[in-house]
């Protein structure tokens, strides 16, 4: 994740590792990338394959349809890409 907020979160619960700092990207502002990039959203397929997952992509048609037609959940745009 690049949000913070998240991160810290997620270093409290066991059943995570935190592998430190990978990279570092743009965060959307107000669910919004600035201009010049492009938006990757996030989705989740809450454990559907027995196996909890995230999907990243730029392409807000295939978000869309993950999300509407596959069952994953939509988590946002969560980062910006150049």
């Amino acid at each position: 994740t690049a949000d913070p907020v998240e991160c810290e979160g997620l270093k409290l619960n066991p059943n995570w590792i935190y592998e430190k700092i990978a990279f570092h990207i743009a965060v959307p502002a107000g669910g919004a990338c600035a201009g010049g990039t492009l938006p990757v959203y996030r989705m989740y397929n809450d454990g559907q394959t027995q196996a909890p997952n995230h999907r990243f992509t730029t392409d807000l048609a295939l978000h869309q349809q993950f999300v509407g037609t596959m069952g994953w959940l939509p988590e946002g745009i969560v980062f910006c890409a150049p």
